[in-house]
């Protein structure tokens, strides 16, 4: 959550509290802000992705298991890579393959 003045917000619109509005980062790319609060003349942005802090259920469907002993697990994000040795488990990349050993 970041406080911001009201004048630094689009002109012409009426500001209302849930009201989703496009941020410009930096770099260019954009990603909504939610208006959280008014406060007099200071709007309160949440930045927060709209799935944050709700739990997700998936369901899956399992294609294949192969029998090929995996030695490590690395995240699906190659700009943030995790690597967990001796897991049983493997996650590869771009495809997202994943295999799991008992």
């Amino acid at each position: 959550f970041k406080e911001f003045p009201k004048s630094s917000m689009p002109s012409g619109t009426e500001l209302k509290v849930g009201m989703v509005l496009q941020a410009q980062a930096p770099d260019g790319n954009s990603f909504p802000a939610v208006i959280s609060q008014i406060k007099g003349d200071k709007v309160v942005l949440d930045f927060n992705h709209p799935l944050a802090g709700k739990e997700l259920n998936f369901k899956v469907k399992i294609l294949d298991i192969a029998n090929a002993p995996p030695t490590h697990a690395t995240s699906v994000a190659p700009e943030n890579p995790v690597t967990t040795p001796d897991t049983g488990m493997s996650v590869t990349t771009p495809k997202i393959n994943i295999s799991v050993t008992p």
